[in-house]
């Protein structure tokens, strides 16, 4: 089997603000820029979302493979840094090391929201 080639890479968990103090992990996205590629698991599930906000939250989860088919993986990892409301925001990035992103993007999905939908 040959060694998979690791490649340096950097996460944000996309979070919904569910109050002033609360807030909701609803997505993992991780980008290379060695790669230049984007992978993403977003939620499925919004019943916890204000229906004020719904539209927006929608709105952008939607449209995420549109932008990065438009922006690029970059721009568009550029864009989730700095232009979200405080509606949804970023946490991170973080810096890490992987040889498959899809993979490591599931895994945090797993580890971060899977646990964070049973105590909603």
């Amino acid at each position: 089997m040959p060694n998979a080639e690791i490649n340096a890479a950097k996460l944000l968990i996309l979070r919904y603000r569910q109050a002033e103090t609360e807030s909701a992990p609803i997505g993992i996205i991780c980008y290379s820029p060695s790669l230049d590629t984007l992978h993403f698991r977003l939620r499925t599930d919004y019943s916890f979302v204000h229906p004020d906000e719904m539209e927006i939250v929608a709105g952008i989860l939607s449209t995420l493979r549109a932008i990065v088919s438009e922006l690029g993986a970059r721009a568009t990892f550029l864009w989730l840094e700095s232009s979200l409301s405080n509606t949804i925001f970023v946490e991170g990035p973080m810096d890490l090391l992987t040889a498959d992103l899809e993979r490591t993007v599931q895994e945090v999905y797993e580890r971060t929201i899977s646990i964070s939908t049973r105590s909603i």
